[in-house]
């Protein structure tokens, strides 16, 4: 038996004019958008143009305007407008040492000098005249032992004779202790400052 043949079916060939059509409407909303955007809004245009034109072309105005003539001169300061200094004479920064005060320092020195002549004449106590003052100094080995801070017996009657000529004068006294030169490292003094700090507080 033979079979039936199947119609062909009619191929549509207008197809494509459906996605032709899409095509054009997509291209067509796409030059609607970019017009859209390149537009200028003319109103907008004209109210940058006028701001740009009034900040760069009109004058600036100050808020407290300065008038020319007087009131600018007198913005420029004068010879006599400043108070000029008084010159600093050398009286009112340094004095000059008071003949009395002199006189003084000279009795206390000769007054130490008789008191410790043996020690003078032995070169072991030595008085001058300084910038600072009267200074008396006197060597560590009649003093101290080498290493010690503790005064000798010797060192009493010395120190006693100084201070009884010292007592009443009403300048500054300034002790100051010194070392020989050989190093020392112990738990009471670790080196020569701490050392001489001790000699220089024994005195006191």
């Amino acid at each position: 038996m033979a079979r039936r043949k199947r119609p062909e079916e009619q191929s549509n060939h207008d197809r494509w004019l459906v996605s032709y059509a899409d095509f054009i409407t997509l291209l067509f909303a796409f030059f609607v958008v970019m017009y859209s955007i390149s537009s200028i809004n003319e109103g907008k245009y004209r109210v940058l143009s006028d701001t740009l034109t009034n900040a760069f072309v009109t004058p600036a105005q100050s808020l407290d305007p300065l008038q020319v003539g007087e009131q600018v001169h007198s913005l420029i300061p004068q010879p006599g407008d400043f108070a000029t200094p008084e010159p600093v004479t050398e009286e009112s920064t340094e004095r000059p040492p008071d003949e009395s005060d002199e006189l003084a320092l000279d009795r206390i020195q000769a007054n130490l000098n008789l008191a410790l002549e043996p020690f003078v004449d032995q070169e072991l106590v030595k008085v001058t005249r300084t910038d600072r003052g009267i200074e008396v100094e006197m060597k560590s080995e009649m003093l101290f032992k080498s290493g010690s801070a503790s005064l000798s017996r010797s060192a009493f009657t010395v120190l006693k004779d100084v201070a009884a000529l010292v007592r009443s004068v009403p300048n500054k006294i300034n002790v100051e202790g010194h070392t020989d030169n050989v190093p020392i490292s112990t738990i009471t003094f670790p080196s020569n400052w701490e050392l001489s700090a001790a000699r220089a507080a024994s005195v006191v």
